[in-house]
Parts: C-alpha cells; sequence; structure tokens
C-alpha cells in the first residue's frame, strides 16, 4: 500500500495494480528500450503512472514474492532485471 501525497507521482509496471482511492489519477505510456526488447514479447513495456491529486490518497499494487521499497539519493540508480520491478 502507497500513501501518495497530492502532487506525487509513481510509476508502476503494468498488471501490477489492485485498486485505488478516487482522488489518484491513473494514465499510462509505452517504454521502448533495449533491454525491454529481450525481456518482452512486444519490443517495449506498458507503464502504469498514478499521481495523488488534491488531498492525496491510497494506492494498492500486487508483487510476485518479497517487495522491497528502496529511495533512492539523487544520482543513485538501481540495475534490476525487468522481470524484478514494479
Amino acid at each position: 500500500m502507497l500513501q501518495l501525497e497530492r502532487g506525487q507521482t509513481v510509476d508502476v509496471r503494468e498488471h501490477q495494480f489492485l485498486l485505488a482511492t478516487s482522488n489518484i489519477e491513473y494514465s499510462f505510456f509505452f517504454q521502448r528500450g533495449l533491454a525491454n526488447l529481450f525481456f518482452s514479447r512486444s519490443g517495449g513495456l506498458f507503464i502504469d503512472r498514478f499521481i495523488g491529486q488534491q488531498q492525496g490518497g491510497l494506492l494498492l499494487i500486487h508483487g510476485y514474492g518479497n517487495v522491497f521499497e528502496k529511495y533512492l539519493a539523487p544520482g543513485e540508480m538501481l540495475d534490476v532485471e525487468p522481470g524484478a520491478w514494479l
């Protein structure tokens, strides 16, 4: 469960969304890239984007196995296999 504040955005891999309160805006985009060509059947990956509106709200997403939340410092990167990313 994620608490999104007003204006806060989170991008999530397709098919992980469970439910959200009505204050959460939903959109999606298609991400192309070399790694996505190898690990995706469609030559890319759909990314779901959720944005907290007005008072913010709750977002529930699903992950297989153990799920860890990692906050990255400015300039810090985390390299993961596409199938392991939520």
